[in-house]
């Protein structure tokens, strides 16, 4: 089973912010801090791991937006 890395995009204290195991910055937007998610998840995914990121839906929850696979990013239904 390949282990996760998570990115995960968040709302505190009035800022968004993309959290990858501890490593936090802040972003003026949710959709600037869901493009660097995506960007970061490309550059600091590894190949021996799936990177998944994630952004609140409209209730809040963590709702999956991309997978990367070895280099192939796919969106929440699988598709490239």
């Amino acid at each position: 089973m390949k282990r996760t890395n998570w990115f995960i995009v968040v709302e505190a204290n009035g800022k968004w912010w993309v959290d990858n195991e501890g490593r936090l910055r802040p972003f003026p937007s949710r959709e600037a801090a869901a493009l660097e998610a995506l960007d970061y998840a490309r550059k600091l995914g590894d190949l021996d791991r799936v990177s998944q990121v994630f952004w609140p839906d409209e209730h809040g929850r963590p709702k999956l937006i991309r997978e990367l696979h070895g280099g192939t990013i796919r969106n929440s239904s699988g598709e490239e």
